[in-house]
């Protein structure tokens, strides 16, 4: 019995299906710029991560393209997400746990901890905060209005990576660093996700408004992995390009997954799929670009906000650098 189960284990409340939304095929690419580290992108379309143009590492903002960095005391910092009403959570200095509102106001959320980090927002105010109170126990905590004097811890040994609307939180049991296991956290109970057949550990990434959990199964070495659909009743594989490795990284409310795979000659490139569509297959996001995209090498895709934009990395025409880039729908 892994460390952390103080409550009991159980199956997520259902939800109703999500509504018919229909996989584009074709999107607009919009760079974000050299040594942009966009991770997550809002219902609004900006974009939350981290600049390192100056070789420093700023936690930014990216609204219609533009760039904005999040001062802090630290001086350097990392955001991880951002909510519809443009609040970002990060980290700030060594690090601390960290929030800016939406005006770019900084807040210190770190409480003393050691490595402290948040991770997510939802579009409520609340978020998931991860905080190392020693050299080995990292502890989830979930924190009200995003306010570090609420801390209501919920696991040791786990790491918690997103919170949805209706305040459940995926996350990942790290009691056993080679037999990691995926979470669901709703309500005080806790929901083993599963291992997909052939590998031993599954690592959550995110989750959406369904309580669908998406994230990534492997081996002991984390060498062979490939991307997993928790669909609220059984764990599902998404899927490869062709090659031997897959990362499903992010899920809308249509149930929308996003990732990174390998093709058949060993290359990432980022990956799209409608999870709910009876056949449906992966799809490689690299084929999918319109002229905006000509030169773009993309290898991964980070997110996807409810109107189907997906936050992808790559490298742009002639520059070596890595660069972000939005993915707009265009049908």
């Amino acid at each position: 019995m892994h460390r952390f189960l103080r409550l009991a284990l159980g199956a997520a409340c259902c939800v109703t299906a999500p509504a018919l939304w229909a996989l584009p095929t074709q999107y607009h690419l919009q760079d974000l710029g050299a040594s942009s580290e966009a991770v997550h992108i809002n219902a609004k379309g900006q974009a939350a991560g981290t600049d390192t143009s100056t070789g420093q590492r700023y936690a930014a903002v990216w609204t219609d393209g533009e760039m904005q960095r999040l001062d802090n005391p630290y001086t350097v910092g990392d955001a991880y997400g951002i909510n519809a009403a443009g609040v970002v959570v990060g980290s700030a200095g060594y690090p601390d746990a960290a929030i800016w509102t939406s005006s770019g106001m900084f807040v210190d959320l770190g409480q003393g901890f050691a490595g402290s980090y948040v991770t997510s927002i939802n579009d409520k105010g609340n978020c998931v905060l991860n905080g190392a109170v020693d050299a080995e126990t990292l502890v989830m905590y979930f924190a009200p209005g995003c306010d570090g004097s609420k801390l209501v811890q919920i696991s040791a040994y786990a790491q918690g990576v997103a919170i949805n609307a209706n305040d459940q939180i995926a996350f990942t049991d790290i009691s056993f660093s080679h037999q990691q296991r995926a979470y669901l956290y709703s309500a005080g109970t806790f929901t083993d996700l599963g291992v997909l057949a052939g590998y031993t550990q599954s690592l959550a990434s995110d989750l959406n408004g369904h309580a669908h959990v998406v994230g990534t199964a492997a081996d002991a070495a984390y060498d062979l992995r490939e991307g997993f659909f928790w669909n609220g009743r059984k764990i599902q594989k998404v899927g490869t390009l062709g090659g031997a490795r897959s990362e499903a990284t992010a899920v809308n409310n249509s149930d929308v997954v996003v990732g990174s795979a390998q093709t058949r000659k060993g290359q990432w490139h980022p990956f799209v799929r409608d999870m709910r569509a009876d056949g449906s297959r992966m799809q490689d996001l690299s084929t999918m670009l319109d002229a905006s995209g000509a030169g773009w090498s993309l290898d991964r895709a980070l997110s996807i906000n409810k109107s189907g934009q997906i936050l992808v990395r790559g490298t742009a025409p002639g520059d070596s650098a890595p660069h972000s880039a939005i993915l707009t729908p265009l049908d």
